[in-house]
């Protein structure tokens, strides 16, 4: 049985469109597989699709705290902020540029983008690839499962890898590889990564720069010929008990 709230527009033929309209305070408007036109006095509560062909699709409308349930079609959202969605199936792309947000990608293998707001991201099933150019400090992203690939340029940001082995290629802030035989790349930028949880015998690290190693505080050091600190690998003492790729 449906709530009072929910409002269906069906169609009544393959080639037809449906109409209808509503006036609600809360409301989750999907337009399904038709080209929907939809016409709203609050046009900021809505979120768009750009499909691959260059052209705005509606995919669902929410305000207050739902989350938006996407379609198992490759998804393709730029700009965004303050969303919360559930990207489902298809391999999903979202640029993310302020709010406050939360988003999964679920299944396929999507990329998502951050470039400013603050939020809670996962990539889901699958190999996803996640990119921190702006976030506001207490971010955090997880590849989730599958063999991700997290990057990032931001300081205050969570990386994690989650399950299965990923690739984590981050400049400065707190680095969590979690499950499986994780890589660890070292990225040049302002401040250094902190790798929390380094497994020896399983994890990597990946150097692109010469340079040395040394004990710091709590953890083993690695920096630049040029003077740049990169990595700092918690609880290692020892460069034996690092492998290098």
């Amino acid at each position: 049985m449906r709530n009072a709230s929910e409002i269906v527009i069906d169609y009544i033929g393959l080639e037809q469109q449906a109409v209808g309209t509503a006036t609600l305070a809360r409301a989750e408007i999907i337009g399904g597989s038709h080209e929907d036109p939809v016409i709203t006095t609050n046009p900021d509560s809505i979120n768009y699709l750009i499909n691959q062909d260059g052209y705005p699709e509606l995919v669902a409308m929410s305000i207050g705290n739902e989350i938006i349930q996407l379609t198992d079609s490759d998804e393709f959202l730029k700009e965004q902020s303050d969303i919360r969605l559930r990207m489902m199936g298809g391999n999903d792309y979202l640029e993310v540029t302020g709010g406050n947000n939360y988003a999964n990608g679920n299944m396929g293998e999507d990329t998502i983008i951050l470039r400013g707001g603050f939020g809670q991201y996962l990539g889901g099933r699958d190999n996803d690839s996640i990119e921190v150019f702006g976030a506001k400090e207490g971010t955090s992203v997880n590849g989730n499962l599958g063999e991700d690939l997290v990057t990032g340029t931001v300081a205050g940001v969570t990386y994690r890898g989650g399950k299965d082995n990923d690739v984590l290629a981050v400049s400065q802030g707190d680095v969590w590889g979690d499950k499986g035989a994780d890589t660890f790349r070292t990225v040049a930028g302002d401040g250094f990564a902190v790798v929390q949880d380094y497994m020896i015998g399983e994890d990597m690290v990946k150097i692109e720069k010469e340079g040395s190693w040394s004990i710091e505080g709590n953890g083993l050091m690695f920096t630049c010929d040029c003077g740049d600190q990169l990595m700092l690998l918690l609880g290692i003492d020892d460069i034996d008990q690092v492998t290098m790729v």
